[in-house]
């Protein structure tokens, strides 16, 4: 099996992911659409709202992600906050207080 850094790519304004794949080892910083059913574009529920300082999170094949917090928050007005530790790609989801949106 093939190790290659993949992503999640956010499109904060049409309310989209996607994941993407390094193009090769060589170049890294180059990634392409997965051809499976992981690569199609996926939209976020119309009632949610997501923002973050990065759009896109780069997973490593050892485990490691780069550090990432994304606030996530739904109709009920109820924020979440999802945050990584990036040498150990740990995740933790907490709630916070809603004027970190926008």
């Amino acid at each position: 099996m093939e190790q290659v850094l993949h992503r999640i790519d956010f499109d904060i304004d049409n309310k989209e992911y996607r994941v993407s794949v390094a193009k090769d080892t060589l170049n890294p910083e180059k990634f392409v659409r997965l051809n499976n059913k992981f690569g199609k574009t996926k939209r976020f529920p119309s009632n949610i709202v997501l923002e973050c300082a990065k759009p896109y999170a780069v997973f490593c094949p050892d485990g490691r992600a780069n550090e990432l917090t994304v606030y996530i928050s739904g109709a009920d007005g109820e924020v979440y906050t999802l945050t990584n530790k990036e040498t150990t790609g740990y995740v933790k989801v907490f709630k916070k207080a809603s004027f970190f949106l926008r």
